[in-house]
């Protein structure tokens, strides 16, 4: 069943998470675990097993001499993580390709810009740009080009591709191929050119290997359920909490690990994890997303987990902590009833319930109920009850509807609310009036278990601990995240905008507040799109199906602007023009319009990307251009005198930025997010970066002047939005302002 309204789609857009820096990006097809080998001959097969029995021979010898633990530190200390392709050795060969190759046909240009080539694993990657809009469908009832890309010999052995970068093992021997593209991804037949065929050429690779040494900890487990000594009397007796892997980055220890023994049955009944000093007190800890190698390896893992601590000061051995629950099967002989009014229409498609019932003797509380349309026919009905420590889903049904489903979520967080959800689907129409619902066949936790890890860095990992130098430190940090040292103090005048939730299941609303948390005014429900003027007197959003409106502050006037839709709202600091990514004819389009004669400028489909900001002279608009998969952007500046687009020299030529980049007012520094979500500035004059946060989901930030970035903030689920913060990056300072602002932020002004 559907679980999110075409509304919330909409507000999950406006929470743009950063995009990874193409690093992260590139170290997609990476596969820590065994990767696919060829099929070799008979005799091949029977050297390959007596040198893995050698190999198994001396390992044995090695742990009967000096112990398991130290065999398998010292085993990993072989061995490196490469950020294209994995865990080798460091005498390994690699191919590189030998210069970047690109193609260019009716103005559709392919580049492949990288290639990695190991006895195991091959890697390559290429980017598509300039592809018209109108090549793609516009109906999602059309079909866009499915055929993959493959890699061809001269002497006709074909490499098949496994996804967007990896193919098959190129053997040593061949050092040239063809990248052959039967037609461009989901393009529709006969739109752009077709039947690409690009050559490549490998070579030794003669740079030394970028490696991060990776350890993996000793197996053990230690059972932590009170009165319990012998670990087989746990239900789950065969379960370990494993660390799979551990290594350094920075001031960082990366840490990541899964539990080993349990069924799928359980893969949604792993809760949190928790990490305890050698002193018993609670760690700070993030999860971490990179490497992505090892995430991508292990994230099918039951119970995975992957995150990033700082072992400055730490007591070890570390305390690694996750339970899991054994449930009970559904109680067919549970059931109970209760009436509910359905109305003819349903704002927002959640009707508010809070009304308590008791099934299998605990009492439980349904929150609300969500009607949709069903992509069947007839409707959806989503039922969202309060999470409860004993009853973990169970069935509904109603009059007319099809038999009781387990179709159910998990704990999670709706309307500020930690919720789990069970449906059923009415096949011939909407529930009307006075319904009885009966609940049945619930499902009870018998019993919690936790496992432990004990965790002890080996001694050359501890060697490769760093202390950062302060400056080099992120100025607001996962672990100091609320010291008074660094806040700036009392909170300044000003005015914010911000899109939110006022109150569990109240309708989302655009509201302008005093930075203090004062509501100002509510301009109206289900405005996900709005910005407020350079000098804080009006604002302007958009209307479903009522196009461009401003609001003047003083006199409480509306007026609209224009009748076009569309998104991503940017003021000029003159206040003279409104920027916007346009829907309609134009689609996507990125559209200006001038605020005193409504002239209304559309730039052309090659120039249609991602706004960045406008010039301090608002006379020009920076905008990200990107390749087909938006993995590979450029930075171009559109110029009002000359009506045209071109490739800012701000960049060297060249250069590719993310989704994430913003620039300054003044156009002098950068402002990006990393594969973490970590934000830096970066000095476009000399390069110098300067980390400002790391470990906090901070997302869509707006400059205020020079001296302030505002950020909207979300928790590490990503459910919930937080109250915003306001960081200045040249002394690091903070504001925390109040839980009244969660949100979204659309705007902000500080008073002069």
């Amino acid at each position: 069943m559907n679980t999110l309204t075409n509304f919330e789609k909409d507000i999950q857009q406006t929470f743009r998470l950063p995009e990874p820096r193409p690093e992260f990006l590139s170290n997609l097809a990476a596969r820590i675990s065994k990767p696919y080998q060829p099929k070799h001959a008979q005799q091949a097969r029977i050297r390959l097993a007596w040198t893995v029995l050698a190999i198994v021979a001396v390992l044995l010898v090695a742990i009967a001499a000096i112990g398991p633990g130290k065999v398998w530190a010292q085993l990993q200390s072989w061995l490196g993580l490469h950020p294209d392709v994995g865990l080798i050795q460091p005498d390994t060969p690699l191919r590189v390709l030998k210069a970047p190759v690109s193609m260019t046909r009716e103005g559709v240009t392919i580049e492949v810009y990288d290639a990695t080539l190991s006895p195991e694993m091959t890697v390559i990657r290429y980017s598509v740009r300039d592809v018209p809009s109108s090549a793609y469908p516009q109906n999602e009832n059309i079909s866009g080009c499915i055929e993959p890309q493959y890699l061809e010999a001269s002497d006709g052995r074909r490499f098949q591709a496994y996804g967007d970068s990896e193919y098959e093992i190129i053997p040593f021997d061949v050092y040239e191929v063809e990248l052959v593209i039967p037609c461009i991804h989901n393009t529709i037949p006969g739109t752009v050119p077709e039947n690409w065929r690009i050559q490549l050429e490998f070579v030794l690779s003669d740079t030394p290997l970028n490696l991060t040494p990776v350890y993996i900890a000793p197996e053990q487990v230690t059972p932590t359920q009170p009165g319990q000594t012998d670990e087989s009397d746990l239900p789950g007796s065969q379960a370990r909490l494993l660390v799979s892997h551990s290594l350094v980055e920075g001031d960082n220890l990366i840490l990541a690990g899964f539990i080993r023994g349990l069924g799928q049955e359980y893969r949604n009944q792993v809760g949190s994890l928790e990490v305890l000093d050698a002193n018993g007190q609670p760690v700070p800890w993030v999860y971490s997303y990179e490497p992505s190698g090892i995430a991508n390896a292990y994230a099918n893992e039951i119970g995975f987990w992957m995150i990033r601590i700082k072992p400055a000061g730490l007591a070890f051995p570390l305390e690694i902590r996750r339970s899991y629950e054994e449930r009970s099967q559904p109680l067919p002989d549970e059931k109970t009833s209760i009436t509910i009014h359905f109305p003819e229409e349903i704002p927002n498609f959640d009707l508010p319930i809070k009304q308590s019932f008791i099934l299998a003797g605990e009492t439980m509380e349904l929150f609300f109920i969500r009607e949709q349309p069903s992509q069947f026919g007839g409707y959806d009905y989503d039922f969202y009850f309060k999470a409860h420590p004993v009853i973990k889903t169970l069935s509904v049904e109603a009059p007319g509807s099809n038999p009781p489903t387990m179709t159910a979520s998990g704990d999670h967080v709706m309307h500020g609310e930690e919720v789990f959800m069970s449906g059923l689907w009415m096949p011939d129409g909407k529930l009307l009036g006075d319904i009885e619902i009966t609940f049945s066949e619930p499902i009870k936790v018998l019993e919690p278990i936790t496992l432990s890890q004990s965790f002890t860095p080996p001694a050359d990992l501890i060697d490769q601990f760093e202390t950062l130098d302060p400056d080099d430190q992120a100025c607001i940090t996962f672990n100091n995240y609320g010291d008074p040292n660094q806040i700036a103090g009392a909170i300044p005048e000003g005015k914010i905008l911000i899109y939110g939730e006022p109150a569990p299941l109240a309708s989302y609303q655009l509201a302008l507040y005093s930075l203090d948390g004062s509501l100002i005014d509510v301009i109206g429900e289900n405005m996900t799109h709005s910005t407020i003027s350079p000098d804080g007197s009006s604002v302007v959003y958009f209307v479903q199906d009522q196009g461009l409106w401003r609001y003047d502050l003083a006199t409480d006037s509306r007026w609209q602007v224009n009748p076009l839709q569309g998104y991503d709202l940017h003021w000029s600091p003159d206040g003279q023009w409104i920027a916007f990514k346009g829907y309609g004819v134009d689609s996507l389009a990125v559209t200006l319009i001038n605020l005193d004669s409504n002239q209304v400028l559309a730039l052309p489909e090659e120039n249609a990307g991602g706004i960045i900001t406008w010039s301090a002279d608002s006379q020009r608009v920076y905008i990200r251009v990107a390749d087909s998969s938006d993995s590979r952007g450029r930075l171009f500046v559109y110029d009002l005198s000359t009506s045209s687009a071109s490739v800012s020299d701000l960049l060297d030529a060249g250069k590719h930025i993310p989704s994430s980049f913003t620039l300054s007012p003044d156009e002098k520094h950068a402002l990006v997010a990393n594969g973490n979500r970590d934000w830096s500035l970066i000095d476009l004059e000399t390069g110098q970066e300067k980390f400002l946060t790391e470990g906090l989901l901070l997302v869509d930030p707006l400059w205020v002047g020079q001296d302030w970035i505002a950020f909207s903030r979300l928790d590490q689920q990503q459910s919930k939005p937080l109250p915003p913060i306001l960081i200045n990056p040249q002394t690091c300072q903070v504001i925390h302002l109040p839980e009244e602002l969660s949100g979204k932020v659309f705007g902000i002004w500080l008073d002069q």
